[in-house]
């Protein structure tokens, strides 16, 4: 009995260190969880805010012009000039966007741009007369509207980072046209020289500088892709197209370079038609009417 008695007695202290040995059960302590950590999920990328930028590309134009015919000019088979125009392009817009539902944008943009388009078209020696315009266009302004539709996109938190759109709106710009007008008569008449008699000149002949400046409003159409590089910069890719309707304004003549006789003298009756010489501040009926394209790319800041 002793032999059993023995162990029995040590159970009690054996149950008393072990209790002291393990800290989970004393005085009924159980350790915290671990704190779980919520990862935020990413943000999208604020549209709806306003924006300054600058952009740089190239404007592609065509320009269609008519001269009228008048008592001291006339051009049968040339009164028609068609000359394309190309030139770098750069400006700055800015404007404000507004995010509807379901990713919908509309915005308000304006922008103003500087350009350098130049061409000199000319008309051959007919009928009685030659010329050449200087045509320069070098500045507009745009306000548009744009609508778009906004995407996600890879760009760290800005989640929603890429908005498509198309544009709307009105142009303004002006075109400066300058001419040199060179006109003989049909006639000629015989003329002595040196070299004997059998030489023939014209009965008149004119030269003279005209010059005149166009400006118009004119609707403009475009689409673009604009993408977040961060929360407040964004790059885009822009194509346009200003439709300047057909208008009528006077070249107007600055300078008497050669006329035979005195400014605004009549002429001989002459098949040319013309009835008289030009003078300063005479007036040739003048129509133009351009299409113009611009391809640019461009930065946003948006605060």
């Amino acid at each position: 009995m002793l032999r059993f008695a023995l162990p029995l007695a040590f159970l009690p202290m054996l149950a008393v260190a072990a209790h002291a040995a393990d800290p989970q059960m004393r005085g009924g302590y159980f350790p915290e969880p671990a704190p779980v950590v919520l990862r935020e999920a990413p943000r999208g990328f604020d549209w709806n805010r306003c924006y300054v930028g600058a952009q740089a590309g190239a404007s592609i134009g065509n320009i269609w012009t008519q001269q009228s015919k008048t008592a001291f000019f006339n051009a049968n088979y040339i009164r028609e000039l068609t000359t394309g125009m190309i030139g770098p392009a750069a400006g700055l817009q800015a404007g404000c966007n507004m995010v509807l539902q379901s990713n919908f944008l509309v915005g308000l943009e304006l922008e103003g741009i500087y350009q350098s388009k130049h061409d000199v078209p000319c008309a051959a020696q007919m009928d009685p007369t030659s010329y050449c315009l200087d045509i320069r266009k070098k500045a507009e302004a745009i306000a548009s509207m744009r609508l778009g539709y906004t995407f996600g996109g890879a760009c760290g938190d800005c989640g929603s980072g890429v908005l498509v759109y198309a544009r709307f709106g009105v142009g303004y710009g002006r075109v400066d046209v300058k001419a040199n007008v060179n006109m003989l008569s049909y006639l000629s008449k015989p003329a002595e020289s040196y070299w004997g008699a059998n030489l023939y000149t014209p009965n008149w002949a004119q030269n003279y500088d005209v010059q005149t400046s166009r400006t118009a409003f004119s609707p403009v159409l475009g689409f673009g892709v604009e993408k977040a590089l961060d929360p407040h910069w964004t790059i885009r890719a822009d194509i346009s197209a200003m439709l300047s309707l057909q208008d009528t304004s006077d070249l107007q003549v600055t300078k008497i370079n050669f006329v035979n006789g005195k400014p605004g003298d009549p002429l001989p009756n002459d098949p040319s038609g013309v009835a008289r010489n030009a003078k300063v501040g005479d007036a040739i009926p003048f129509k133009i009417r351009e299409i113009e394209t611009r391809v640019s790319m461009g930065v946003n800041r948006l605060f």
